[in-house]
This record gives structure tokens, sequence and C-alpha cells, in this order.
């Protein structure tokens, strides 16, 4: 870092705190390095001599101006509030309004961030080989092909190099990437380079993380963006619950407890949940006729997408009436979603439940509302009986 420091440091000659007309500013911002403005609309001495003192601090790293606000400022000289402090880079490639407090303390930390993330971007700029990684690299030539032909689902990080937060995800982003190998891929996108993909994708600020789930077919329409803590940790949860919920809906969960419920009905666009008659009350050939029914619907309407879950009866009977179930077997589709669910009527067989799937949407009329506050269903035991 000290050597990198010193390479920088060539390039950069420092003038202590330098005024600068108008008609000065433009040749002044193609200085190489940093460049800190004050834009004042009156004297501020205390903050001058502040600045003037960070200048020697800084030598051989950044220069420092004060120029006084006009009305012919560019716009990107321009803030809400003055004095104001604008840190510009790489001969006027970006700018940065500092929105701290004006102290020593805070403006150094500021000016040091930047000079460690220009250093970072000179050094990348050299296409020196990158470390070892399981990170995937997708820019416009590959990004359709990589997410549609992927078996596992994708996170995404769209980052530039000059971004201080993105600098400090990628440790974690690469050490959440080779936890989640064989569940997920994570990836990442150069939004400085690939431009239509930051339009896509509606990327403002950076990073930004978002997640598409596999084999989507229109990245842009399903991807959700990530907003928890950016720590491996937070990612690989929040990932895994992801999974959970974009899982293909072709087999049936026992629910045992609410938080199966959640995350295998209730985090889906439509679950069918099926109250099977209490074991106990029953025998295994019946359970194993309703199972088959249920297997073979499932088979063939996978297209539908439903999501599927069974309940033992009578083990949770306010559960169960929040959703006007008093016989079994009963089958209920929910939408949490839409706080919507629908019951069906007509005999638990193959062709009645396959005749009240395809025409649900038909049937709006027959919607009924959830109720506002759902009952935790009881923690129970799995059972082993569920074959014929």
């Amino acid at each position: 870092m000290l050597f990198l420091f010193s390479v920088l440091a060539v390039a950069v000659s420092s003038e202590g705190l330098k005024h600068l007309e108008l008609k000065d500013l433009e040749a002044f911002s193609k200085n190489k390095g940093l460049n800190v403005y004050l834009i004042k609309k009156e004297k501020d001495e205390e903050l001058e001599k502040t600045l003037l003192e960070l200048s020697d601090v800084f030598e051989g790293f950044a220069n420092f101006a004060e120029i006084d606000y006009s009305d012919e400022l560019p716009d990107k000289f321009k803030s809400e509030h003055y004095p104001s402090i604008k840190i510009q880079s790489e001969e006027g490639k970006w700018i940065f309004e500092h929105k701290k407090l004006l102290d020593a303390d805070s403006l150094y930390m500021e000016i040091t961030s930047h000079i460690e993330n220009l250093i970072r971007y000179k050094y990348k700029s050299h296409h020196f080989p990158e470390p070892p990684s399981d990170v995937v690299i997708l820019d416009e030539s590959n990004f359709t092909t990589s997410i549609q032909s992927s078996n596992e689902p994708y996170l995404i990080d769209f980052y530039t190099p000059w971004c201080p937060h993105c600098h400090k995800l990628e440790p974690i982003w690469r050490d959440a990437a080779k936890k989640l190998l064989g569940k997920a891929k994570l990836a990442k996108v150069n939004c400085d380079v690939n431009k239509e993909l930051k339009k896509d994708f509606k990327i403002r600020s950076y990073p930004t993380i978002k997640y598409v789930p596999a084999k989507s077919t229109n990245p842009k329409k399903d991807a959700i963006k990530y907003t928890g803590r950016r720590t491996t940790e937070s990612i690989i949860a929040w990932v895994e619950s992801m999974i959970i919920r974009f899982a293909e809906p072709n087999y049936l969960v026992e629910v045992t407890s609410h938080y199966i419920l959640q995350n295998y009905c209730f985090a889906k666009r439509q679950c069918v949940m099926v109250f099977l008659p209490k074991f106990q009350e029953s025998d295994s050939k019946t359970w194993g006729k309703y199972f088959n029914a249920m297997k073979e619907v499932i088979d063939s309407h996978t297209h539908l997408g439903f999501a599927w879950v069974w309940i033992e009866g009578k083990h949770d009977i306010e559960f169960e009436t929040s959703f006007g179930v008093t016989e079994y077997p009963s089958l209920v589709v929910v939408s949490h979603k839409e706080k919507t669910y629908h019951s069906m009527k007509a005999e638990f067989t193959v062709a009645s439940i396959s005749q009240f799937l395809t025409t649900l949407d038909t049937k709006s009329d027959q919607k009924k509302p959830l109720s506002e506050k759902i009952p935790f269903i009881k923690a129970s035991k799995k059972l082993e009986k569920t074959d014929s």
C-alpha cells in the first residue's frame, strides 16, 4: 500500500489551499489524483484553516482549493447547503459530496477512503490476474445465457470500481460465493462498463444486490432486491430462504411447524393446503388413496405452479377454523400475498381436484378473505406412515 501511495504521489502536486476563480475551475479539475473543493457563499475562517492543515497532511496525494459560489458554477459543483465540500477524482471523471460533519476527523476519513479507492481503481486498471474466486463475472455478452441455462439461482452484485462500499463488499462476496457453491451462484456486474444492464435493472446506487431465480426467462422482471445486512451470514441465510421460496412445487411437504408453513406455502404465489383425516382415526389404505390422488395431480399439473403442503387434521382446530375447515379431507388454495383463499367443495378425487385447480381463475367471486391474524400452527412430530 505504501508503494502504491508513493506511485500516486508522483502525479499529484500540492499548493496548500488554492483560491480559484470560475475561469480556473476547468483547468484545476483536470489535475490527476484527488481534488478537494470548498464551495462557499461567505468566508469561513475555521473551515479554511482546517482544509489548509489537511492539505499539508495529504501533500502529494490530493489538491485542495476553495471557490466562491456563483450561479455560473457547473451543476456538479452545486449543493443544497453551503459551505459544501466536493471531492473529485480521475481528472474530473467522478465527483462526490462530503455529507458528514465538516470537521478535521470526518474530512480526513473521507479523503483517505477516496485515495484508497483511487489506488484500487488504478491497480485494477492494469488487469493483474485476480485471485481464484467462485464469483461469476457477468457482462452484456453472457448475462442472459448464463442465467437461463443455470440450474441454480444467481445473486448479482451490481457495482462500480470507484465505489467504497463495493470494495468493502468484495471479500464478503467471495466468502459467500464459496460457501454457497452448489446451491447458488454469486456474480458481479461492472456498471461502468455494462450500462445497458445498469439501465435494465434500474441500478441507481452501489452496490445493488439482486436475486434472480434459477432458469429465469425474464431476469429483469423476476429480480428481487436484497436489502439485508452485508455480511456473509446474512447473505447466505437470505439466499437459502429464497431457494426455498422459489423451489419447484412438484412435491408434497408435511407441515409440522409454522416455519415450514411460512416458507413452503405462504411464501409462494399460490399454495394448495390439504387437511387429511387424523391418522389414528383413519387407516393406511385410505391415506394411501388420498396421497396417490395428490401425487397424480401434482405430476400432471406442474405447469400451474402451485406449492403443495399437507396437514394432519384435528391437530390445531383454531388454525383449521381460520380457513373454514370442518371436515376431512379438505383442500384449500391460499394466496397469502393477496390475502385470499378458495375452498374445494367437491369429492376428493383426481378429476375433481384437477377441475378445481384449472378453473380457479374463473372463480374470483368465490374468493374468501384471509383472517387478519392467522394463528400460528402448533408444532407437531413428523408422521412416518405416508405411503400406501
